[in-house]
């Protein structure tokens, strides 16, 4: 297991590199600080084990965003992935029956996926993880977002009923779906409105993305 602290020191030697490092570590506490502020149904245990080990999974993220290989940039000032955003969601608001086919296939452990999420002002992909399988009754389960059922679904976009209402739909990785997810891009009823800020999870999760085939290699 390496030392998250000697980061710094072992790996970027130039001071430009050690500059964009700490930048990007300052910008990364001071988003997620911010996340755990906001959150009004932590207990002060839990707020402190959070805080515990905030200094190493900063440094950690920090350190995959700037060697990881991937189509986008990283933001240093925003601690952000940054590419093009397409003028429509690249997402499909169903299940289809190739992303089933590839789910059933490919499906495995801690695999990074994407959902689109519809609510009543946005559209968007968002990364998950697979950290339950039982394919044998056509689901899988997400860290975040629940059992998900592996069943195709019709063309045909579904009615949100209220305002409070959140739709997740899975969808098949490709390159237009996660990079849009990992940028936080999102979408309107009148076209492309201000990304989302990812959290520390998911900014780590889209460090572990396989880009060749969006499989886990073998």
């Amino acid at each position: 297991m390496f030392d998250s602290n000697d980061i710094q020191t072992s790996i970027f030697h130039g001071s430009e590199q050690q500059l964009e490092y700490a930048e990007l570590c300052t910008a990364l506490f001071e988003s997620t600080l911010l996340d755990i502020a906001k959150q009004d149904n932590l207990d002060t245990v839990r707020i402190q084990r959070k805080l515990a080990g905030l200094s190493y999974h900063v440094k950690n993220a920090a350190y995959k965003l700037l060697t990881t290989e991937n189509p986008m940039e990283v933001d240093i000032h925003n601690a952000s992935w940054q590419l093009k955003q397409p003028k429509k969601c690249p997402g499909k608001p169903y299940l289809t029956e190739d992303a089933v086919e590839w789910y059933m296939k490919h499906s495995c452990y801690g695999l990074p996926v994407p959902v689109l999420i519809m609510d009543f002002e946005h559209i968007y992909p968002e990364l998950d993880s697979i950290d339950i399988m039982d394919l044998t009754n056509g689901r899988i389960h997400l860290n975040k977002n629940n059992w998900i059922s592996l069943i195709a679904q019709e063309e045909t976009q579904p009615v949100l009923q209220n305002k409070q209402q959140q739709l997740v739909i899975l969808q098949k990785p490709s390159k237009a779906v996660m990079t849009s997810a990992c940028c936080g891009h999102r979408w309107s009823h009148k076209g492309i409105t201000h990304p989302r800020k990812l959290s520390l999870r998911e900014l780590l999760l889209s460090t572990t993305i396989h880009w060749k085939n969006f499989r886990f290699p073998v």
